[in-house]
């Protein structure tokens, strides 16, 4: 998976929307490796039509991509169901968010764009988005993602590209770490049973409570979605997930202050 990172103006929407083919290029050409490969760009809510349902854009990219019968498994997935029928006229921020990404899986597209896809998402929201993303990945999908909340591109990039006035001045691997450090704030309670359970388990390396509602623990890389899991097994209700080795956020502040952002 690769991320693109950079200030306001960097050119990453931009690219995005060449490589979708929304925009045309001034020079250069895009090549896409493999023949019949199926692309889905995941745009701004400004795309959707604010007098028609979510159901009818889920199943205008379902008939577009000959995926209708996923619609009722993606909307049971995502917990659409208390607004999908309704008009995006009083869709809320995150859940126009939400449509946007059941459009995405709807498409089950060989090559993945997405552009900001955790904007106005809360914390719960936006993690379960996080493991369908590492799903999405591990199935072979191609992904490419943006966010400006640099601790997501830690969660789920293999690979970030920083940009500046439309160029990519640096690529770096952050999917190398083998160990990753969470903040989970709680709102159940441990148990002692749950302690255990979580003591067991393969994927986690250690773990700690603090202040009784905060578990700081130590897992594999890419195991986020096993211990979210765990914690839904348990009926543990989580308020927050806190990624705490921010690599991409040390390697922005590095690169951007020392070649200066007068890209923004």
């Amino acid at each position: 998976m690769v991320a693109l990172v950079g200030p306001n103006g960097s050119g990453k929407t931009t690219l995005m929307r060449i490589m979708s083919g929304v925009l045309q290029a001034d020079s250069g050409e895009i090549l896409v490796a493999g023949d019949n490969k199926t692309l889905y760009f995941m745009q701004d809510n400004s795309i959707l039509y604010t007098y028609l349902t979510g159901m009818n854009h889920l199943l205008f990219v379902g008939r577009m991509y000959g995926n209708v019968k996923k619609i009722t498994e993606v909307v049971e997935k995502l917990h659409l169901m208390a607004f999908i029928n309704k008009k995006v006229e009083t869709y809320s921020l995150g859940m126009k968010q939400q449509l946007l990404f059941a459009m995405v899986l709807v498409s089950d597209g060989d090559i993945l764009i997405l552009d900001e896809p955790f904007n106005g998402l809360d914390p719960s929201v936006s993690g379960d988005f996080k493991c369908f993303i590492q799903e999405l990945k591990r199935s072979g999908k191609q992904i490419f993602v943006s966010s400006h909340i640099l601790s997501d591109i830690d969660e789920i990039a293999d690979t970030v590209l920083f940009l500046k006035q439309g160029m990519i001045i640096r690529a770096e691997e952050v999917g190398e770490q083998h160990l990753e450090d969470y903040q989970i704030i709680l709102k159940t309670r441990l148990t002692e049973q749950m302690m255990k359970t979580l003591e067991s388990h393969n994927s986690i390396y250690s773990f700690s409570i603090r202040d009784e509602n905060i578990l700081l623990v130590k897992i594999s890389s890419g195991k986020l979605i096993d211990l979210t899991r765990i914690l839904n097994d348990l009926q543990v209700d989580v308020a927050d997930i806190l990624l705490q080795n921010e690599k991409t956020k040390d390697l922005y502040h590095e690169i951007y202050e020392q070649k200066g952002t007068d890209s923004e």
